[in-house]
């Protein structure tokens, strides 16, 4: 519209060379003025309607995945997971994960390498969950026999109520190798640093439990962690919740009790 606007604009000013030269300059005021107009008239119309468009997808997205998406990655790990529910993660394509996401390929290569990076990512994203879900079971009140309790039902719950999620998250980031191996070991050092602090803190307030290093607090960890496992490997998942006696007197040993 305003090319053609300029064109119409030389036309008439080719036209009216006898003209007064302050009505052609009246004229191509006059025209320029309506072409600046309908031009940004033009662009306020597809930026209003791009960003009603993009409000819908996000909208959708959001819905599809049960909660609110503030961008592309966060999008794309929700489209992950949400995938995971229908497939295995060998046979989840990056244009499964996009279409879910609803964004675009470049927008995925943008956050990721591969599929792999992103599953990476959904386990560290994951392991946060799971420790504000924990965080949110217990009360400062707890003695330590009652957090201990606490924290082993919301964690093993967690983990039994999303079986598809967290079957790709220990095996297939098992299979992963040095990089799936660092991943897990990221995940373990966020609760065994969790545990650390919690014994720090009651032996604070008087209970009488035993100081724990490190070292100590990842063992236990992995070893709750490969009991899980080894359910998940044998298709047991609805009834993790069972570990909860066995993980509560590993960690209760662990502190004296």
């Amino acid at each position: 519209m305003y090319l053609l606007t300029r064109i119409l604009l030389l036309v008439l000013i080719s036209t009216n060379l006898k003209s007064n030269t302050g009505t052609v300059k009246y004229q191509m005021l006059k025209l320029e003025k309506y072409a600046a107009k309908n031009k940004a008239k033009n662009r306020k119309v597809a930026i209003d309607g791009y960003k009603k468009e993009e409000l819908k997808n996000e909208k959708e997205s959001d819905t599809l995945m049960n909660k609110p998406a503030t961008d592309h990655k966060e999008r794309l790990l929700n489209a992950l997971t949400a995938c995971l529910k229908n497939k295995l993660y060998r046979d989840i394509t990056l244009a499964d994960i996009t279409r879910a996401a609803q964004v675009s390929r470049r927008s995925f290569y943008q956050h990721f390498e591969n599929k792999d990076a992103c599953l990476l990512a959904l386990s560290s994203d994951t392991s946060l969950k799971i420790m504000a879900c924990i965080m949110s079971a217990y009360s400062p009140a707890d003695d330590w026999p009652s957090l201990t309790a606490k924290v082993t039902h919301a964690y093993l719950s967690f983990i039994q109520e999303h079986p598809a999620l967290m079957n790709a998250l220990y095996l297939e980031t098992a299979a992963m190798g040095h990089k799936g191996l660092a991943a897990r070991r990221k995940v373990a050092e966020l609760f065994a640093q969790f545990l650390c602090q919690q014994v720090s803190v009651r032996i604070n307030v008087g209970e009488k439990i035993q100081a724990i290093d490190h070292a100590s607090a990842i063992a236990v960890i992995a070893g709750i962690n490969e009991l899980i496992l080894y359910e998940l490997m044998d298709g047991n998942s609805a009834s993790l919740i069972q570990l909860s006696d066995t993980a509560e007197k590993l960690i209760n040993r662990m502190v004296g009790l």
